[in-house]
């Protein structure tokens, strides 16, 4: 009985686990590329806040010029 149930072992082993590892290297590869684009995607989205925080700092100063200029004539003493 116990050579019956390792000679079933040894036939799972020997017929299922190359599968099982080959598909445990498949997910590895995609968890793996899956991070990479994940990184790849925060990276861009990181440099499009910051170009956006200058291109508001560049806005507001240049409102702040222009309204500045247009308050001035009423800011003589």
């Amino acid at each position: 009985m116990s050579d019956i149930i390792g000679g079933l072992r040894q036939l799972l082993e020997d017929l299922v686990a190359p599968d099982l590892k080959a598909i445990q290297g498949k997910q590895d590869a995609q968890y793996n590329a899956s991070n990479h684009q994940h990184s790849a995607i925060m990276g861009a989205l990181e440099a499009f806040c910051a170009e956006m925080r200058s291109e508001v700092a560049s806005l507001r100063a240049s409102l702040q010029l222009e309204v500045l200029g247009r308050t001035a004539p009423f800011n003589r003493d």
